[in-house]
């Protein structure tokens, strides 16, 4: 009778017959790398993330500021990444990432940079018009 064997390591399989794995780290090193190339893309768009955030509150100390938009791009924000969208009653979008939000006035090459408030949450939405005209 053939034994059988781990598909991970393939070592021989000791105890139920029902086994797939010989111990929790091979079935935990056997799923991660399942999961190894959507685990890797999503450490990237994490780190971008986090590092817009950086970038948002080391410039915004005060939690309301105007800055250029030459100096988030001199700080490699990213303006692609962000974590919600926010609607003002006026019909203004800002993007936030995490608790740290800006908005692009549509007359010069400035930023509006903002820290999250609680009555936002009222009124955050992921469904704003879906050919908003971003940052050209």
């Amino acid at each position: 009778m053939d034994k059988k064997k781990c598909i991970q390591c393939e070592n021989v399989i000791v105890g139920r017959t029902d086994k797939k794995f010989c111990s929790n780290t091979c079935r935990s090193r056997y799923f991660y790398s399942l999961n190894a190339e959507f685990n890797a893309h999503k450490s990237k768009v994490h780190e971008i993330l986090r590092k817009n955030r950086a970038i948002l509150a080391e410039l915004n100390p005060s939690g309301k500021c105007i800055v250029d938009k030459q100096l988030l791009n001199e700080k490699d924000f990213n303006f692609n990444f962000f974590t919600t969208l926010y609607r003002t009653k006026s019909g203004h979008v800002y993007w936030f990432c995490y608790d740290y939000g800006f908005r692009k006035f549509t007359k010069n090459n400035a930023y509006q940079l903002v820290r999250w408030q609680s009555y936002m949450a009222q009124c955050t939405s992921m469904n704003v018009e879906k050919h908003i005209k971003v940052h050209s």
